[in-house]
């Protein structure tokens, strides 16, 4: 597409496009973890929490250098 020329209604086309294939996306992926919970594949809170702190720690570290 060439942003250009693409008239205001094209450029709506491909945006509820975009929109509906991303809800699309997030409806298929919605079933699957539910799939993961009944299998009992998760992950506690604890562990989670305790990994994004780790991240910020090794990300101040990096902006420091």
């Amino acid at each position: 597409m060439n942003s250009l020329s693409d008239s205001p209604i094209d450029k709506a086309k491909q945006i509820l496009i975009s929109w509906v294939e991303l809800e699309a996306k997030r409806h298929q992926l919605t079933p699957e973890g539910l799939v993961d919970v009944d299998a009992g594949r998760l992950i506690d809170h604890a562990s989670i929490d305790a990994w994004t702190k780790s991240l910020e720690k090794s990300l101040k570290a990096m902006i420091l250098r």
